[in-house]
């Protein structure tokens, strides 16, 4: 059975012909979660970005990926029962289980713009809010009224009395506005308008208590809205307030708060910064958010304790010398960041640490001759070999510019190898190490990546999605292929014909030799090593810009607005 091994920023849970992972770390995902449904103390469902939706029945020990046919973003879920439920992913289709979400099929296209939310009174009658109007359905979602309200729908709650609705309005005295309906929107009275602020997030409780919030800001009514207490706190936002009783309610945002008397006072939650949801059922309570974080509270938010489990690693490279043996560098966040080499000898399911010079400055890329026994290591302006499996390294004599800085590592035998440097060269040794020619390259594109077949023969990938092949070992370069605009994330071959090369958005193969390329499948990473056709490694690199996957499609995530935080999802094929 083969192994692979993958980590990523985050996670999806749709399926493709190619590549089959499962997840090791972190558990459940490293994808933002957008919402959650709880079934009961132990039983909810999350969805997020890139077709996120996973299932647990055990409180989050164990979890069950969800089919639903779509590779985008799922903002919201809701459920009538415990079986008939109805989700929305972000171009705008409707899915609906009838399996208490196990599984999806899409019941109809919704109508407008950007959907927000999604709410049932029962499997025939709901609601839906986008980025311009709300519809009413009778019959389950399958067609849609006309508007029966104009403007933004951020937030819905409905009552056995009344209907409530945040939504925003124009002008030159812009802001957002909380309205109620009392006929099923026929008519709406305004409770309350804040000027130059969107309510992002409010609820009710059965007592007249009334809090919203969003960018800024909070408001809270004691009195059915008649009155409000406005508050603004810069930094902070609050997507979703919910009370869980009449004196306990939790905002989950930037940062999220708990309250056991009905918003007079508040406490933090600790670590749960960056939180998007927040829904309770029986005891339990769950404030779910970005990076897969999930927090749980079985005591009405007196204790919370987190769900995700596993380490935050920030990969920069993976080095395949069999099946079963595999390396990867990069920077594990043990009370700050700190290098690592990892090696693992029975397929990825267990993984040491080997040793390493450098206390912060990790390892840009490894590369190890098939015994296993002589390897390189490289950090932008270091040659480190070890003769010993990388027990100790000594670093080879090279001297650099100081504009220049070494980004990738290859042997092809025992004698050849090659680096990728920045701006434009490459080092090439023909004695195993102990001297490097640099070779000056003839282009002004950023270089990424770098494969040899043989001595002769080999590929260098760079920016405006380019290939370059030489057939003289480096000393000139033709180009092969130009993709669309990106950015290509790796190349790899299996024979001297057979072959991958892995962009942002898609991935190519050849069969000729690199001399001509054709669409395979989705892309799946920024950092790839393949030992043959089955068996490779696969890793998401840092920055902003973000690609996930799991189960065999890939989708390229939206940039994110706080690129410090570290962690990635590591996954295995099984």
């Amino acid at each position: 059975m083969k192994k692979l091994i993958a980590l990523f920023a985050l996670l999806t849970a749709l399926a493709s012909a190619q590549i089959d992972y499962e997840i090791l770390n972190p558990s459940p995902t490293y994808a933002d979660i957008l919402d959650t449904w709880i079934f009961n103390d132990s039983t909810y469902i999350i969805t997020g970005n890139a077709g996120l939706c996973m299932k647990t029945f055990d409180g989050g020990k164990n979890w069950t990926i969800c089919s639903v046919p779509t590779i985008r973003e799922i903002p919201d879920v809701f459920f009538v029962d415990s079986q008939n439920g109805y989700l929305f992913s972000n171009d705008k289709k409707l899915y609906k289980s009838v399996d208490g979400g196990l599984t999806w099929f899409h019941k109809a296209d919704l109508p407008g713009s950007y959907p927000q939310l999604i709410y049932f009174k029962d499997v025939n009658n709901g609601y839906f809010g986008n980025e311009n109007k709300l519809f009413k359905t009778t019959n389950g979602g399958s067609s849609w009224q006309s508007s029966i309200l104009n403007g933004y729908i951020y937030e819905l709650k409905v009552t056995d009395s009344a209907l409530y609705v945040s939504t925003s309005y124009g002008g030159s005295n812009w802001g957002g506005a909380l309205l109620k309906s009392t006929n099923s929107g026929a008519n709406w009275d305004t409770i309350v308008k804040i000027n130059a602020h969107s309510i992002e997030g409010f609820d009710l409780n059965s007592k007249g208590v009334i809090i919203c919030g969003g960018n800024s800001f909070t408001s809270i009514s004691t009195d059915h809205g008649i009155t409000w207490d406005l508050k603004f706190n810069s930094g902070t936002t609050y997507f979703e307030i919910k009370f869980i009783d009449d004196t306990t309610v939790v905002l989950a945002g930037t940062p999220s708060l708990v309250s056991s008397d009905a918003g007079a006072t508040w406490k933090g939650i600790n670590g749960s910064n960056y939180m998007r949801s927040v829904g309770s059922a029986g005891n339990l309570t769950l404030v779910t958010g970005n990076e897969g974080l999930i927090f749980a509270s079985l005591n009405k938010g007196m204790t919370w304790q987190s769900v995700k489990q596993g380490k935050s690693y920030l990969p920069y490279s993976i080095f395949f010398i069999s099946p079963q043996t595999a390396y990867f560098t990069g920077y594990e966040y043990i009370s700050g960041n700190k290098p690592f080499i990892k090696k693992t000898t029975d397929g990825c399911s267990t993984w040491v640490n080997l040793p390493w010079p450098f206390p912060d400055l990790g390892a840009k890329d490894i590369v190890f001759k098939q015994d296993g026994i002589s390897g390189f290591a490289i950090t932008p302006r270091d040659i480190m070999r070890t003769t010993d499996g990388g027990m100790s390294w000594t670093r080879l004599p090279y001297t650099f510019t100081s504009s220049e800085e070494m980004k990738k590592i290859i042997f092809v035998d025992e004698l050849y190898g090659y680096v990728l440097g920045t701006p434009h060269f490459i080092l090439k040794t023909t004695d195993g190490g102990i001297s490097w020619e640099k070779i000056q390259l003839n282009t002004n594109l950023i270089l990424s990546g770098i494969k040899f077949l043989n001595k002769s023969t080999g590929f260098i990938t760079g920016s405006e999605a380019s290939v370059f092949k030489t057939t003289d070992g480096g000393l000139s370069w033709n180009m092969k292929k130009k993709f669309v605009t990106g950015r290509i994330n790796g190349i790899q071959f299996y024979t001297d014909n057979e072959g991958r090369l892995f962009h942002d958005a898609r991935t190519y193969k050849t069969t000729d030799g690199g001399e001509s390329w054709t669409i395979d499948s989705y892309s799946i990473a920024s950092i790839v090593d393949f030992y043959d056709k089955n068996n490779g490694m696969a890793a998401i690199a840092g920055g902003t810009s973000l690609t996930l996957g799991i189960s065999r499609k890939w989708w390229r995530l939206a940039q994110r607005s706080y690129p410090d935080t570290i962690g990635r999802d590591i996954y295995k094929d099984g």
